[in-house]
């Protein structure tokens, strides 16, 4: 598996690895660069990390694009090794600079590789490799318009295999009990509904609504965020990253999160109602992109940071976070449209390109 540098990353890949040992009981490794998610992540599921030289290349200036082609070409030096000394017969990579060294390494080899693209519009390295790739699997249909010369299969995006497995959460809520709301995002976080999050639910409190809140802050200080809250009188619990995030989406009955790929199909697969904010800085706004189709194929609601009006989301989500039927609508709906197999399906399409490889050989 290669990739890393982001938690959507090394989830992603995480899945599909926990979906392969279990179906096929493979040995299944994960090659990184070295981020802070997969050093963190990897081992605690009892998987080997490798690391391999690498830096990014998008939006950086011409002295980080030099560096980031020198890193690459190291990176594909360091693979190459390592995947000889395993004996490593198919390589995965789930996207971002962590992925391409392997997946280019693994090309030069001769090894087949495979490509797992999990946003509706694909990422620089996962067009450069994907030229090569034995096969392009695609977690949104619109995603198959960044491949039009490759063929390509939609998988959807995998998830934990203890979300998959989780009929959906929305629990009964009312006009007289709070609502227990979730707000990430994601494993960067995002500066934006850091900032902006608790003057929303304030003034939804102030409506009626209550409100109880778990937020995660990513890599900004918690601090003034529970401050913001304690003045509104809203109890809160806010943390820099949740590591149980099956306990906190239990405990949730409405979510505030960013667009990455794999909390949208985290939300879908737990049939939870959501206010969708794309991350505007993210490479290419492919956030935007993802909110706009997960909102028309699954419900619910997103605006983008430049359209954040309090008012306007006020009349939008309180007759939602007040009307228990509204929300369970909602869930039933994400939850009949999820594709939590997702994990099963990218096992059994690399499955499919070893025996073809084998039969190709055979002949």
């Amino acid at each position: 598996m290669a990739g890393g540098t982001t938690g959507g990353h090394v989830l992603s890949g995480l899945a599909i690895m926990l979906a392969y040992r279990d179906i096929c009981d493979a040995d299944v490794y994960f090659i990184g660069c070295g981020g802070s998610y997969e050093n963190r992540l990897v081992p605690a599921r009892g998987f080997e990390l490798a690391t391999i030289p690498g830096a990014p290349f998008a939006r950086t200036a011409l002295a980080g694009k030099i560096r980031a082609v020198a890193a690459l070409t190291h990176g594909i030096v360091s693979a190459r090794q390592l995947l000889s000394a395993r004996q490593t017969q198919l390589v995965i990579g789930v996207g971002g600079y962590a992925s391409a060294g392997a997946v280019l390494a693994a090309q030069t080899l001769g090894i087949p590789t495979v490509i797992h693209e999990a946003n509706v519009v694909a990422g620089l390295a996962n067009r450069v490799v994907a030229r090569f790739a034995d096969r392009v699997l695609i977690g949104w249909d619109e995603a198959g318009a960044s491949f039009p010369k490759r063929a390509v299969a939609f998988t959807g995006n995998p998830v934990l295999p203890e979300i998959a497995a989780i009929s959906p959460l929305l629990r009964p809520g009312g006009e007289h009990q709070p609502v227990k709301v979730l707000v990430t995002g994601g494993s960067t976080g995002s500066t934006f509904l850091n900032n902006h999050v608790p003057e929303l639910l304030t003034a939804l409190n102030k409506c009626g609504v209550g409100i109880e809140v778990h937020h995660q802050s990513g890599e900004q200080d918690p601090e003034p965020i529970e401050r913001a809250y304690a003045r509104a009188g809203i109890p809160a619990c806010v943390e820099c990253f949740i590591n149980d995030m099956v306990a906190a989406y239990r405990e949730s009955q409405f979510v505030i999160a960013a667009a990455g790929a794999v909390t949208l199909a985290e939300l879908s697969a737990l049939g939870l109602p959501s206010l969708i904010v794309p991350i505007q800085a993210a490479a290419n706004e492919h956030q935007l992109d993802n909110a706009k189709v997960y909102v028309r194929k699954f419900g619910g609601h997103w605006v983008s940071e430049a359209e954040w009006n309090v008012n306007m989301l006020v009349s939008r989500l309180r007759t939602t976070l007040i009307d228990p039927g509204k929300l369970a609508e909602q869930s039933r709906r994400l939850h009949a449209s999820s594709r939590a197999d997702a994990a099963v399906q990218i096992v059994h399409q690399c499955e499919s390109v070893l025996c073809a490889r084998a039969s190709h050989f055979s002949v």
